[in-house]
């Protein structure tokens, strides 16, 4: 279900950003450009999913959820703008 997707989905990433952090302190950044791509887009097809099969229908059902859902998009937004400045 989406559960065992979103956990899935979070140890994948916790060990992409693992090894991303573990090249970056090699000070070779030719080592984080060969995976930076990938891991950018599995980051944005992620927030993407809870945007979209979660947050909607959550946002949905209470005032209070609304504003926790909308507070998730800000930070989204936030992730989505520093990827775009680390991969510049």
């Amino acid at each position: 279900g989406r559960a065992s997707r979103l956990f899935a989905e979070h140890s994948l990433l916790d060990r992409m950003l693992e090894d991303l952090a573990n090249r970056a302190e090699t000070g070779d950044w030719h080592l984080c450009d060969a995976i930076w791509d990938d891991v950018a887009a599995r980051i944005e097809a992620h927030m993407q999913y809870e945007e979209t099969a979660l947050l909607e229908g959550f946002a949905g059902s209470s005032p209070e959820a609304l504003v926790v859902a909308q507070e998730l998009r800000d930070e989204h937004a936030h992730i989505r703008a520093s990827l775009y400045e680390l991969g510049e």
